[in-house]
């Protein structure tokens, strides 16, 4: 019984997690769903909260409070930011990367792609740490980089080559300014880029390049 009930006050407030950096507040039911977080009543403190755990999600971590999700670097491959992103993916592969399929096969082609999705992903990991970024625009990227060599191997062969070259840079252009959409980064589309177009000169079936080029050019990705 309190010495002096008319002054009395019943603490709500309850660890909130806010943010994709799991910052964690004491805060109201109401507050916390204003700021787009996860509310905790059972908690009173932050400390017996896991915010990290909360916001990633997934998979739970091997060691608590201390993030593991590698394998987010290839997932992140998968989802898309939108149904409009998620056209321009399903679009893109059907218009330009089946016919790339037929030409080089589908398992060459599915290494450059995750491969190159993957670097992308790292890159925008190492550059762009306090966002989120999601979409194979790494892989897609190294698709046309893809396009790109093997049009300047053949340029010679080709009735029309800048017709090609310029339909390949208005792709790029459409890609990179999804790039500037939310969720979605250029530093991902250029270094897939980077990486499509050496893995094409490694994997890729070709006669013409030489062998002293390949064994550079294998030196360099692997550096």
């Amino acid at each position: 019984m309190s010495l002096y009930p008319h002054i009395q006050c019943k603490n709500i407030a309850r660890p909130c997690c806010t943010g994709i950096l799991g910052d964690c507040i004491l805060t109201s039911r109401d507050d916390c769903h204003r700021r787009r977080g996860t509310y905790h009543p059972r908690a009173h403190l932050c400390s017996q909260i896991d915010c990290i755990q909360n916001v990633c999600g997934m998979l739970e971590f091997f060691v608590a409070r201390l993030p593991d999700q590698v394998y987010r670097f290839w997932t992140a491959i998968f989802i898309h930011a939108g149904i409009i992103h998620l056209l321009i993916t399903i679009i893109f592969q059907y218009t330009i990367m089946r016919p790339l399929e037929k030409l080089a096969g589908c398992i060459r082609v599915m290494i450059i792609y995750i491969v190159s999705g993957f670097v992308g992903s790292l890159a925008s990991a190492l550059f762009l740490r306090d966002s989120v970024q999601v979409g194979p625009g790494g892989g897609q990227f190294a698709i046309l980089a893809c396009y790109l060599s093997e049009l300047f191997l053949g340029w010679r062969s080709l009735k029309r080559p800048w017709a090609g070259f310029f339909k390949i840079i208005i792709c790029l252009l459409l890609l990179f300014t999804v790039g500037l959409l939310p969720l979605v980064d250029n530093y991902s589309q250029c270094f897939g880029f980077l990486t499509g177009f050496m893995l094409n000169m490694t994997v890729f079936p070709d006669v013409s390049y030489k062998k002293n080029v390949r064994r550079l050019v294998v030196i360099t990705a692997a550096l």
